[in-house]
C-alpha cells in the first residue's frame, strides 16, 4: 500500500527526508491519512468524524510548525521511513489515542467554563 509513496520519496533531499520522518505530528497526520484512505468505505459516520478531527488536529499542529509544507512530499518522506512502516499500526493507534485524550481534555474545559457561566 505504501510502495508508491516510498518510490516517490527519492525526490526529497536526504536531510529533509530524515527531518520530516522524525516529526511526530507529521507522522501522525500521515498515519491517519493512510488509515482513512484504506478504510474509506468501511467507516461508520462516527469513525469518519473522529478520523477527520484527528487529521485536522495534526495538520493544524504541522501547519503551525511548518507553514506551506507540501504534504504530498512530506507524507512520501514519512512513508519511506523503515521505522514508520515497521511500527505503523502502533503509531496510528498512539496518534488516535493522543488526539482523543486532547479532545476529552477540551470537553472537560468546556464543561468547567459552562459551569461557571463563562
Amino acid at each position: 500500500m505504501l510502495t508508491w509513496l516510498i518510490a516517490a520519496a527519492a525526490a526529497i533531499p536526504a536531510a529533509e527526508t530524515a527531518n520530516l520522518a522524525a516529526d511526530h505530528d507529521l507522522r501522525c497526520a500521515a498515519a491517519i491519512s493512510v488509515v482513512a484512505g484504506a478504510s474509506a468505505g468501511n467507516l461508520t459516520p462516527q469513525q469518519k468524524a473522529s478520523t477527520t478531527i484527528a487529521m485536522v488536529y495534526y495538520v493544524g499542529k504541522v501547519d503551525g510548525a511548518r507553514p506551506g509544507l507540501d504534504y504530498a512530499e512530506a507524507f512520501k518522506a514519512v512513508a519511506a521511513s523503515a521505522d514508520f512502516r515497521a511500527n505503523f499500526r502502533d503509531e496510528a493507534l498512539r496518534c488516535m489515542q493522543q488526539e482523543s485524550e486532547r479532545a476529552r481534555s477540551l470537553r472537560e474545559t468546556t464543561r468547567a467554563l459552562q459551569a461557571t457561566g463563562n
